[in-house]
């Protein structure tokens, strides 16, 4: 598989499930074989299918994960993937812990990792280009740059992605949402700000979107990549968004993300996507969730059940229209 290959098309991201604050594997291979399996056939007879999963990422509460935790959960997503590239995310508050997740990621088998610079103590540049540049000296697999602001609090300036994606072993950066609207296909100024990254990390890098009411406006304005929390548990409907961008016509992507309104509302009043999907997936019977008890590692909780309902019903309408 080439690089190109490998960094393009739906890259899901699905929950790390437990039950009774222990990790669920039947769950978790269930889940992934859920990703593994999905299609979805557009007007014109066109198959889609997710192109990775990204296992162990924020949504696959990997900061949460006891080093053997960890290596159960790489190791079932991998086995469960079939032919699916699985990017695990690798992430830790030290560099030495960093590594030992990297030298794991190599021996399960991943595609590539995922790395974001985690952090207590607020973290400078040249700390996160270190931590970056010792993954890189450690590893033969492709590194894609984990930049999620809204969760590490640390915002990756041009020059640092300049200077990070010099490293040969960067192939990849995961960049955060482009706007605040969420209708329609984009703007001009969604275009110049994927140039401006595009001219900070050169053409060799790939740029993919994360945020999922985003990704629209990144996928008409070039992207290729959209790593997608809501791919991860309805990964139909995430196909059908990424089909649609594809599509010529503009009108195409009008129709999906007026449908998708609802799903983003229910991210606004729940405040984010995590528990969202929570909900989601155990509405459909994928994991073990309830109000009572949701499939996070505590201290992390799900939603009440009238939340829960609510979302139940929302993703009832969403997969039958």
């Amino acid at each position: 598989m080439t690089q190109e290959q490998l960094f393009s098309g739906l890259s899901a991201f699905p929950l790390t499930p437990f039950v009774d604050d222990t990790l669920d594997e039947q769950a978790y291979a269930g889940l992934i074989k859920h990703l593994r399996d999905a299609r979805y056939v557009d007007a014109g007879g066109t198959e889609h299918r997710v192109a990775s999963i990204g296992a162990l990422g924020s949504t696959g509460s990997y900061t949460y994960l006891s080093p053997a935790e960890y290596r159960q959960a790489a190791e079932i997503a991998v086995a469960n993937a079939g032919e699916v590239p699985v990017f695990l995310g690798v992430s830790a508050l030290r560099t030495t812990h960093m590594l030992d997740r990297l030298r794991t990621a190599h021996e399960v088998g991943a595609s590539a990792v995922l790395l974001s610079p985690l952090h207590y103590q607020p973290l400078r540049d040249h700390e996160v280009f270190d931590y970056y540049r010792t993954a890189a000296e450690n590893s033969d697999l492709p590194i894609i740059i984990y930049d999620n602001p809204g969760t590490t609090n640390f915002n990756f300036s041009l020059e640092l992605y300049t200077r990070l994606t010099a490293l040969p072993q960067i192939k990849a950066v995961k960049i955060p949402g482009l706007r605040a609207d969420t209708t329609g296909c984009g703007s001009a100024a969604d275009a110049d700000h994927l140039n401006t990254i595009r001219e900070a990390v050169g053409s060799d890098t790939a740029i993919g979107i994360s945020g999922d009411y985003h990704a629209t406006a990144a996928l008409r304005h070039g992207s290729k990549l959209f790593f997608s929390v809501f791919g991860g548990t309805l990964p139909t409907l995430a196909l059908e968004l990424v089909a649609a961008a594809a599509d010529a016509d503009p009108q195409a992507s009008i129709a999906v993300e007026e449908k998708l309104q609802q799903l983003w509302d229910l991210y606004r009043k729940f405040g984010g996507s995590l528990r969202v999907m929570d909900a989601a997936a155990g509405a459909l019977g994928l994991v073990q969730s309830s109000a009572a008890a949701s499939s996070f590692p505590l201290p992390v909780q799900g939603l009440d059940a009238a939340a829960r309902a609510e979302i139940a019903a929302v993703i009832t309408h969403l997969l039958n229209n």
